[in-house]
């Protein structure tokens, strides 16, 4: 279920004085009928909301295979085609932090797969089934060139070390070079002083190399 629906009965269930772990309790005890829809929660979307976990299967569908620099769907051989956005590497995306419409997990041995995210159905968590991973985010790939890579991932949280770690085992394992062209995208560090509204990173094209001042 999508965590944002579920926080508000989260909220009852710790001021219950219940045993039971909240999943147990929203499922099977008192929360089961609790319905928070006067405060703008109602019942029916948290059971609509459900992020689905792929099975092994299904996550074949989704692996994607480098070879000399390019992305290749595994399943099907074709080069991978994730947003084709023509405006995909101008100062929109690279300063505003124009969010990517596909989405990639690299799990701990290396393996890559992308998707399309579809908010509250199919999210960085989809693929695995939650499981650890070495990095996430969001991905641009055209005729299987890599143009834009972020860590951006509000399930995995990774660390901008963790998306240069990958990125240079895309290189030694699989020829995808650094200095090969691709917009390197760090998640949001600074926040402007007006609203809270977030600035990503400062982006290198080449070697990743942040040049963000801190105030």
């Amino acid at each position: 279920r999508y965590g944002s629906k579920l926080v508000p009965y989260y909220k009852v269930w710790l001021a219950s004085n219940t045993t039971m772990s909240f999943i147990q309790w929203l499922d099977e005890g008192e929360g089961k009928t609790l319905d928070l829809a006067d405060q703008g929660h109602p019942r029916q979307g948290l059971r609509t909301s459900s992020v689905k976990y792929c099975t092994k299967e299904e996550r074949e569908d989704f692996e994607v295979e480098i070879r000399d620099g390019l992305l290749y769907w595994k399943k099907t051989g074709e080069l991978v085609n994730a947003d084709k956005r023509r405006c995909a590497l101008d100062t929109r995306f690279r300063l505003l932090g124009l969010p990517c419409k596909y989405i990639y997990v690299v799990d701990l041995k290396g393996t890559l797969y992308i998707a399309r995210k579809r908010k509250g159905f199919f999210h960085h968590s989809s693929f695995l089934g939650a499981r650890p991973v070495r990095c996430a985010g969001g991905m641009i790939v055209r005729d299987g060139k890599l143009l834009v890579i972020n860590s951006s991932s509000g399930h995995y949280k990774p660390t901008p070390r963790m998306l240069d770690e990958t990125l240079k085992m895309f290189e030694d394992k699989y020829g995808l070079h650094r200095n090969s062209g691709y917009v390197k995208v760090y998640p949001s560090t600074s926040k402007i002083c007006f609203g809270k509204i977030e600035l990503p990173a400062v982006w290198n094209p080449i070697c990743g190399k942040s040049n963000s001042k801190k105030n």
